[in-house]
């Protein structure tokens, strides 16, 4: 789909195509088909480029994927660079207010390049 097509979805719809496209990349990749999983790929972020363009309702749609039932879908949104630039948000320090890396940073004093590190995004919500 082209941009304008996926302009035209709702939310739910791109949800939906984000979901399929997902699990058809982990099938492709389980069955070692690069080509497949690349093109899945590509649906992906064509997708989560919808998703960020739509703001604060694309958002919390990429958020809900980090805690769908299938692992594809689940590794997908957690992994994507939206989805961290989501969470991270523009601030200095990458890590969401409440989170125990934030916190072990902030009573360390340490700053984000003295210490940047994954965080798991279930941490972030108090999962």
């Amino acid at each position: 789909m082209n941009p304008g097509q996926l302009r035209s979805l709702s939310i739910f719809e791109l949800v939906a195509l984000y979901v399929k496209a997902a699990e058809a990349h982990g099938k492709a990749r389980e069955d070692s088909k690069p080509r497949a999983a690349n093109k899945q790929n590509d649906i992906i972020l064509s997708l989560e480029e919808e998703l960020q363009r739509r703001g604060h309702e694309g958002h919390a749609a990429m958020l809900r994927l980090m805690e769908h039932e299938s692992r594809w879908v689940r590794l997908l949104a957690a992994g994507s660079a939206q989805a961290l630039s989501w969470i991270c948000g523009a601030e200095e320090n990458c890590n969401p207010p409440g989170s125990r890396r934030a916190e072990e940073q902030s009573s360390a004093g340490q700053t984000r390049d003295e210490a940047v590190d994954f965080i798991h995004p279930a941490e972030s919500f108090g999962h």
